[in-house]
């Protein structure tokens, strides 16, 4: 190797350290010019100023990081750095008195030749030789990390800030919410129609579900103002109605026709049966929808329970007429037959209960007769109250209260405790009590002539009512054709 490449590979090896240090040293920079307007941009959304959500103000702050980043990197690359520079750095680092940056100035062209050249050139390769270059460009964290960390600090910890809202007025705050909730609604929409139209390979449904998902994404990104997000949410129901009417069959619409004037005839299923009628799902789902959740906890009214008895009438009409008959009224039929069946279920479980009720009420009439004589009237006034709890809750939401039932449970129990401790009664008078407390338990834990207990009957009702809400809202979706 000669002596101008011996200057040569080792001025070319500093050159290759300092440009990965230049593009660090860009490189922060560039974090520190990123994260600047990403911090900003991070805190406009959170004041409201910008409408964006969440999720897509972190993927731009994000993008805008990156995008800082990557602009300092390539001036970086750009960067100019020729090896006389270099040279210069080793001299000034080194202390070589410019003899290897002259060196390379000098080696070139027809001075080459020259003596002093080629002795000034020999020198300087014998100095490179023997000198520590490491020290020259010694590897050190980069001076602009010290404001490149704190800038994307400030821009991550923007991100766990609350919404301020602060140049946000109340009621636009609240549009803006509603419109994002309602975005959300339409994005599970949107899947649940793609994935339907697959089973189904309905490309009407598809398309319908691409323009569900755009309208969604406009939503969540609050691009939308409420009164225009309330217009395009009634188109959007409209045509989804449409569609979903026009996939109904015929056999199907002629049965829920039927089951309409039906519903018509009664006074409290009126309204579901002009909605049924008018095909506005909207408000058949609405009539609905507290009597859905009311049976999933296990509660009915009694205005619901005169409901279901007039629904029933209104199934058992329907379902025995020639539309019932029909072809394509399979499903629905099914499901209605499934449903009335329920319903009568819920009537018999009723009627046992209450008898039941009646039943231990005529116990715990007769356990008082033998309590109060005995100075029991504080045990004998608690089972009464409870007595009247339990028969008011079966009035009130057609079933008793598992709290209610333990509760009675355990008060006979105590009392039966509590009979031969008393020695106010007689041996005769405890023995008559305890009878009566052990015969009122008996019929309590094991119901009587065979029945099932109370707490039986009752836990059955509560699934048979769950079972019901499920059957009415498979129905629904099968009336509205599935939207």
């Amino acid at each position: 190797m000669s002596d101008r490449e011996k200057i040569r590979s080792k001025v070319v090896g500093l050159r290759r350290v300092r440009r990965v240090q230049i593009m660090l040293e860009y490189l922060m920079v560039g974090l520190f010019w990123g994260a600047i307007p990403a911090a900003l941009f991070i805190l406009a959304t959170k004041l409201f100023i910008l409408p964006f959500d969440n999720t897509t103000s972190y993927m731009i702050a994000g993008g805008l990081v990156l995008a800082g980043m990557v602009v300092f990197v390539v001036r970086g690359v750009l960067h100019r750095l020729s090896e006389i520079s270099v040279a210069n750095d080793i001299d000034v680092s080194l202390g070589t008195k410019e003899r290897i940056s002259s060196a390379l100035s000098l080696d070139t062209g027809k001075r080459r030749k020259d003596a002093f050249v080629k002795a000034l050139v020999a020198d300087a390769a014998g100095t490179v030789e023997k000198l520590e270059m490491k020290q020259v460009y010694p590897w050190r964290l980069p001076r602009a990390w010290r404001i490149a960390v704190p800038a994307l600090l400030i821009a991550a910890g923007l991100t766990f800030m609350p919404q301020l809202n602060w140049l946000v007025s109340d009621s636009d705050r609240a549009e803006a919410k509603v419109v994002q909730n309602e975005g959300e609604k339409l994005l599970k929409l949107a899947k649940q129609a793609e994935k339907k139209s697959v089973e189904e390979k309905d490309e009407q449904l598809k398309e319908a579900s691409k323009e569900i998902e755009k309208s969604a994404e406009k939503f969540r990104k609050n691009s939308l103002k409420k009164k225009e997000a309330l217009k395009e949410l009634q188109r959007l129901t409209q045509k989804l109605e449409s569609q979903a009417i026009e996939r109904i069959p015929e056999g199907q619409r002629a049965l829920m026709k039927e089951l309409a004037e039906d519903l018509k005839a009664g006074g409290e299923t009126k309204e579901l049966g002009e909605a049924l009628e008018n095909m506005d799902f909207g408000k058949f789902s609405q009539q609905l929808e507290k009597m859905l959740m009311d049976m999933k906890s296990g509660k009915l009214s009694q205005q619901q329970l005169e409901f279901l008895k007039q629904l029933d009438k209104a199934l058992n009409d329907s379902l025995g007429s020639d539309a019932a008959q029909m072809e394509g009224t399979e499903d629905l039929k099914k499901m209605l037959e499934d449903l009335q069946e329920s319903i009568e279920q819920e009537q018999q479980l009723r009627e046992a209960m209450q008898n039941a009720l009646d039943k231990l009420e005529q116990d715990i009439s007769e356990v008082n007769k033998q309590l109060q004589p005995g100075g029991m009237e504080q045990q004998s006034q608690q089972l009464q109250q409870l007595m009247q709890q339990m028969q008011q809750q079966m009035q009130q939401q057609g079933m008793v209260s598992q709290q209610s039932m333990q509760q009675m449970q355990q008060a006979l129990e105590q009392a039966q405790q509590q009979i031969p401790q008393n020695q106010q009664m007689s041996q005769q008078q405890q023995q008559q009590a305890s009878q009566a407390v052990e015969e009122a338990l008996k019929n309590f834990q094991q119901g009587q002539d065979g029945q099932q207990s109370m707490q039986d009957t009752n836990q059955q009702m509560q699934e048979n009512r769950q079972n019901m809400a499920g059957q009415m809202s498979a129905g629904q979706q099968k009336m509205s054709g599935g939207t």
